[in-house]
C-alpha cells in the first residue's frame, strides 16, 4: 500500500491494549504491515475531517 516514496517518521504512541490487539489481527487478515495499515487510518480520517494542515 505504499504510496510515494517518502521518509518515514518514528512515532512512539499509548494505546488500550485491546484497540492495539485489533489493529495487529487486521494487519494480519488484511496482509499488511502495522505501518501501513496505521498510515491508511490516518489518511481515511484526516480526508474525512478535510484534508491535511
Amino acid at each position: 500500500m505504499k504510496e510515494k516514496s517518502e521518509p518515514l517518521a518514528r512515532a512512539t504512541m499509548r494505546l488500550p491494549q485491546s484497540l492495539w490487539d485489533a489493529v495487529q489481527h487486521r494487519a494480519v487478515d488484511e496482509h499488511i504491515t502495522l505501518t501501513d495499515l496505521v498510515a491508511k487510518a490516518l489518511r481515511e480520517y484526516l480526508a474525512k475531517k478535510g484534508g491535511k494542515r
